[in-house]
Formats: structure tokens, C-alpha cells, sequence
């Protein structure tokens, strides 16, 4: 479900919606995260249940997460629902910026929604360690054991991927490294830092450029006067994947990530990243793992001699940029992240199976095989399996068979499921 024309935003049109089987449901959608977050329209869910049949449905929109799962009708068996996975985008979290000042204000309504939909899903999955480990912490605080018990069972870690799966390796072999700057220039990535930290390194003789790419100018006359910064402003990927493809390492003093895919794009070109020795750096970096990565670091100090060193060294540079280029490859792929959750569909599908009398599969596949290859509508088949009768009897009716468990229906009878034109039809394999 994408934002409607109205709600004020643009897509290019990659091609994703002139798939066949790919369908476009058009939403008024606040460009407020906190409005978003905080407004769900339930009427509006509850129409599109009705009409077509889900087995799985992606949130990543957690704090709806638990409105959604029972919207259509109220069921109290999992096999007669869409099985709801939370996708934790982000997590309230004590760490944010002003937290202590205005946390409960700020923050705290959103984070409460974000733990009921957690609750509520059946499967959430986390970009990190640190991401799930923060949702825990904040959750272990506020919810009871059994409550926090339910959310550890239904966590998954999938680790965002490139968009790209192949990335060319940058050439080290230069006698001025241009370092990257591809994050934001936002509090809590503590940029004033990491920019006064290249400051004093100028200032001690070292020679460098940094080029800040963005499609943003916030804050960007803070930097522009710095005689080592170069500002790329780029306007689509094509222009910030060129920016950033001559860049020789990266540099962060972030506080609070839930994954860093921009450092990620970075390192898979080869790049070393300089970054703190905490949340999600060891992860992506694989120190956490044992590679033996050196360049995090836990005081101002240890980042001066961590740039000093890859500033100075192309050799280093090259070695350390090949260690998380190879780990970089090898574990944050876009195919990767496709696999590892189409894995974890197919678990929630296989485990909201249905259990129905096998004379009403007998009977749903002659539906299906009068219907033919061109198949029908989903309502079409509901509305000719409500005229079934079994010992005298309709065992479909509104109440009990909502249409995701028309679709299993129709799959245990042999039917294929699919979406054509905006509409769900149901045909034989």
C-alpha cells in the first residue's frame, strides 16, 4: 500500500507497479512520522480485508501493527487470519536526543504503540542486534514477563541489504584519500564531532578532502567554509552512488542506529569505516563476529589516530577496506534480505494451516476445475462455495470464513492464487 497522489509524495516509477502481479492500493497517508504513527484508520483496513485475501502482511509501520492484525473480522484462530510481521524500522529509545527532557511527552506515546504492536505480531524482525536489544530494554521496563516473553519468542534478525549486489572496489593507491561523509547532519549522529575531529587533523598538516553527499542542505553552511570539505548534493542514486564510488573511507560518531546501510554502502566498495565501538558498528563492521576489525573506537583520541593512520597509509587502507568489503558482501546483500524473509514467510504460512473437512476441499476443487485455467475472482469462488452443502449444511459462512482462509482453501484443493489487474483471482495450477 503506497501513499496516494494527495499525501504529498513522488515516486519514480521504477517499474514495480506494471508487474503483473503486483498491485497499487492508494492511501492518504500524513507525511508526519508522529501523525503516521499515531492515527490509523481502521475502516479503511477493515474494506481491504474484506476484499482480498492476505497470507502474510508486512508492516513496517509497527505501532499499527495490532490494529491490523485483526482487521477484517474478529477470528480466534490464527489459520482464519493474515499472519503479521512488524518490521522495526526504528525504536524509541532512551538514547534519543533530549530523551530525559522530553521523553515521556516526545516520545513515550509512540514507543507504548510500538510495544502493543509487538505484542500483537507474529513474527517482528530487527535490522540489528542492537535495534531488537533496545526495543527489549525499553520493553522489559513497562511490560510484564509473559508480555516480554512473547515479543523475544516472535524476534527475527534480517539485516537490510544494498540495493546493489555487486559493488566495484575502490582503488586506495592515491596520494590524496577523499573521505566520506553520507550521513545526515542531524544531532544524534554527533556530526559537529566528527568534523571538528577532521578539523584538528588538518590543522596537525594532514592532507584530505571530505565529501559530504546528500540530497539535503540542512545544515550544510556549518561545513561548506571547512577548506576539506567538497559538497556533492545528490539528487537521485545514480548521483550519490558516483560520489560516493571515489571515496577512499568513511567516518561517523553516530550514538543511535538501528542498522547504518549508508556506512554499509560504504564498506562494500572497500571503504574502512571509522565509527564508534558501539551500537550497530560492530555488527556491520564484523567485529562482533571476530574479524579482527581496528578502526572502532571508544574515545575522541582513539578516532584521531584511527583516521591518522588510514589517512596516511593507502596500504592499510587497502587491507582494512578489503575486511569489511568481504563481510559486507558476504552478509548485506538486497538478495540476501529477500531470501531470509522469504524463509520466514513461508514458516508463518506453513504454521497458520488450515483444518477443514475434506469434503469441502473435494468440493472447492471441482469449483476450481469448472472454472477452468481462466479461473475467477476470489469473491467469485467465496460466493460459489457458500452454496456448498455438506451433510445438509453450509460450512462456509461470513463469520467463520473470512478470505484468508479462502485462499488456503483453494490452495489445498489445487488452486493457484494470484493478483491480475488489481484484482485477487484464484485459477487451477
Amino acid at each position: 500500500m503506497f501513499p496516494d497522489a494527495g499525501s504529498g509524495y513522488a515516486y519514480d516509477d521504477d517499474g514495480l507497479f506494471r508487474l503483473p502481479n503486483v498491485t497499487r492500493v492508494p492511501q492518504r497517508i500524513s507525511t508526519r512520522k508522529f501523525a503516521n504513527a499515531c492515527t490509523f484508520d481502521g475502516a479503511w483496513y477493515d474494506r481491504l480485508f474484506k476484499r482480498i485475501g492476505f497470507d502474510v502482511v508486512w508492516c513496517n509501520l509497527v505501532e499499527i501493527a495490532a490494529q491490523i492484525k485483526m482487521a477484517g473480522s474478529l477470528h480466534f484462530y490464527p489459520a482464519q487470519r493474515a499472519a503479521i510481521v512488524a518490521a522495526h524500522n526504528y525504536t524509541m529509545h532512551r538514547s534519543l536526543p533530549n530523551w530525559e527532557i522530553g521523553g515521556e511527552l516526545t516520545y513515550e506515546h509512540v514507543l507504548w504503540l510500538q510495544l502493543m504492536g509487538s505484542i500483537c505480531a507474529d513474527a517482528n524482525v530487527f535490522n540489528s542486534d542492537h535495534m531488537r536489544d533496545m526495543l527489549i530494554e525499553e520493553a522489559r521496563d513497562r511490560l510484564s514477563p509473559a508480555m516480554l516473553a512473547r515479543i523475544e519468542s516472535t524476534a527475527h534478525r534480517i539485516d537490510l541489504g544494498t540495493i546493489e549486489n555487486e559493488w566495484k572496489e575502490v582503488d586506495h593507491q592515491t596520494d590524496l584519500p577523499v573521505i566520506a561523509y553520507n550521513h545526515r547532519l542531524q544531532g544524534y549522529k554527533r556530526w559537529r564531532v566528527t568534523f571538528d575531529v577532521l578539523n584538528d587533523l588538518w590543522q596537525e598538516g594532514l592532507r584530505f578532502r571530505v565529501r559530504y553527499t546528500s540530497s539535503t542542505i540542512d545544515n550544510v553552511g556549518a561545513i561548506r567554509s571547512l577548506p576539506f570539505v567538497e559538497v556533492r548534493l545528490c539528487a537521485t542514486r545514480a548521483e550519490y552512488l558516483d560520489a560516493l564510488s571515489g571515496c577512499h573511507l568513511n567516518v561517523t560518531n553516530s550514538v543511535h542506529e538501528t542498522f547504518c546501510i549508508s556506512a554499509v554502502e560504504s564498506m562494500a566498495q572497500g571503504q574502512p569505516l571509522v565509527a564508534p565501538d558501539s551500537v550497530t558498528f560492530p555488527q556491520i563492521t564484523g567485529a562482533a563476529s571476530g574479524n579482527g576489525y581496528p578502526y572502532l573506537f571508544a574515545s575522541r583520541d582513539e578516532q584521531k589516530a584511527h583516521l591518522r593512520r588510514l589517512i596516511t597509509d593507502p596500504t592499510e587502507r587497502a587491507r582494512a577496506g578489503a575486511l569489511v568489503r568481504k563481510h559486507t558482501l558476504a552478509s548485506y546483500t538486497q538478495r540476501l534480505w529477500v531470501e531470509r524473509y522469504c524463509d520466514l514467510f513461508g514458516q508463518l504460512v506453513e504454521a497458520h494451516a488450515i483444518n477443514v473437512d475434506e469434503r469441502l476441499v473435494a468440493e472447492a476443487g471441482a469449483i476450481l476445475r469448472k472454472q477452468g485455467a481462466k479461473g475467477a475472482t476470489v469473491r467469485e469462488f467465496y460466493n460459489k462455495l457458500q452454496r456448498v452443502r455438506i451433510n445438509g449444511k453450509g460450512p462456509v459462512g461470513d463469520q467463520s470464513f473470512p478470505l484468508a482462509k479462502v485462499i488456503r482453501l483453494a490452495r489445498l484443493a489445487g488452486g493457484k492464487v494470484c493478483m491480475r489487474a488489481g484484482e485477487q483471482r484464484i485459477s487451477v495450477l
